[in-house]
């Protein structure tokens, strides 16, 4: 069964730019919209296993948005809060941006493997 999330999108996600450079702490925004994204996912109760496919949409307004890969640290290090196997584990496949929305969005499909 896949597991879908929205979650807002802002620029702070990225790779690039999540952690506070002369400190290396991850910024507050990003921390609170871990914080959702991880009750989120509680809250589906997905089934515990020891792979995940997890799948990313990105929803953008136009073509300055970043690499959907970007994002695989902030989301990874999200998801290990709740379910039991460590980001190491999970398997990301990147969909094709769509663009022209006001509201900047994501959608995480998360899959539970029976193997890899």
């Amino acid at each position: 069964m896949i597991n879908s999330i929205y979650m807002p999108y802002f620029k702070d996600l990225s790779n690039n730019s999540y952690k506070i450079h002369s400190t290396y702490t991850t910024k507050g925004t990003v921390k609170t919209w871990m914080s959702e994204l991880a009750d989120k996912v509680d809250k589906l109760k997905v089934k515990h296993t020891k792979w995940y496919r997890v799948i990313l949409t990105g929803y953008f307004s136009d073509n300055r948005h970043p690499d959907i890969h970007n994002l695989h640290k902030v989301i990874g290090d999200s998801l290990k809060e709740v379910l039991p196997e460590d980001d190491k584990h999970y398997i990301f496949k990147d969909n094709k941006p769509v663009l022209g929305v006001i509201d900047q969005y994501i959608v995480i499909e998360i899959e539970p493997l029976e193997e890899v």
